[in-house]
């Protein structure tokens, strides 16, 4: 066939290998002046500017807040601090043909329109319930308080919680003969958590330093009770824009807004087949791992400006300049 004559020829490589992500720079809407420059958030413009800071078409990747969310301008543009770019010089391939894998991928199905909008055809629409357990952790005795002593009994807390991931910088522990009175309330790193309550609709999965913590009841876990979802694609579609718009719309107003477990039941889901699951949580991975990699490195830059600048203002530092 001639599409495998095709293929045949392709060559397998790493989105590291074809282009390079470059960040944003901020701008913030009071410094923005009258023009016509689109200036380009995570979500898509933002706004107008009177001057671009890339002056060639390219792509945008949301970087922060809807992370993933992918934009390609045809002039020059304005891409601000919660995003990445790519410029053609950037990228090793046609800058289109990125663009159209990075939103359409390579399989070429048609689509259908479903109650999220538009999908794969082949793709099923599904809810959270239908392949999860949504189960509520548990407040503390009253009377009965955390202790920062590391007794192997760790208690995870939504100020612990952030998106994908656990912050174990400062995290509290049980005393044993209170853990042993909420024992049935812990996760695993087979589970996905979410906030319901303070800060409502983080997900993400525990390191396996805290396998079998107890959770607060500010906090749920999906236990997932089949094989024909992935739990790495489950955390990812909870939190994107979809799912998070729905979370939001679905939380019960009152004195302490809070997200009831069986509205998550009812959150509505895509189910694609397992390996194709796989490839996209793969990708996705891939990009947060790019992220990750140019926030150390801006954090190492920031560093060293710091530094340099003392040095350089105090005299510490002296340039090797020589008077005429």
């Amino acid at each position: 066939m001639a599409t495998e004559s095709v293929t045949k020829k392709w060559s397998q490589t790493t989105l590291g290998d074809i282009c390079s992500f470059i960040y944003g720079k901020g701008l913030s809407e009071k410094d923005r002046l009258a023009g016509d420059i689109p200036v380009y958030g995570s979500n898509g413009i933002v706004g107008f500017h009177n001057c671009a800071l890339v002056s060639a078409p390219g792509i945008v990747i949301g970087r922060k807040g809807s992370a993933g969310l992918v934009h390609f301008s045809e002039t020059p543009f304005y891409p601000i601090d919660t995003t990445f770019y790519i410029t053609q010089n950037d990228a090793k391939v046609d800058l289109k043909f990125l663009f159209y894998l990075f939103t359409h991928g390579t399989k070429g199905e048609k689509t259908k329109i479903a109650e999220i909008g538009e999908v794969p055809e082949s793709w099923r629409i599904t809810t959270v319930g239908d392949f999860c357990d949504v189960k509520g952790g548990k407040r503390l005795p009253k009377g009965q308080k955390l202790t920062a002593v590391n007794t192997g009994l760790p208690y995870i807390r939504v100020t612990d919680l952030s998106e994908n991931g656990v912050d174990i910088s400062n995290i509290q522990y049980l005393k044993p003969e209170t853990q042993k009175t909420i024992s049935r309330y812990t996760i695993s790193t087979t589970d996905i958590y979410i906030s319901i309550a303070g800060s409502i609709g983080f997900v993400g999965i525990i390191p396996y330093q805290l396998e079998g913590a107890n959770l607060t009841e500010n906090a749920a876990k999906l236990v997932l009770k089949t094989n024909k979802i992935q739990q790495k694609f489950l955390m990812y579609w909870l939190a994107g824009d979809q799912v998070q718009r729905d979370v939001k719309s679905q939380t019960v107003k009152n004195a302490q807004p809070k997200l009831a477990l069986a509205r998550i039941q009812k959150l509505l889901c895509v189910l694609p087949i397992i390996e194709e699951q796989k490839q996209i949580s793969d990708t996705i991975d891939a990009i947060v791992l790019h992220i990750e990699n140019a926030q150390s490195k801006l954090t190492v830059y920031q560093n060293l400006f710091k530094i340099l600048l003392h040095e350089l203002i105090s005299g510490s530092r002296r340039l090797g300049l020589t008077s005429d």
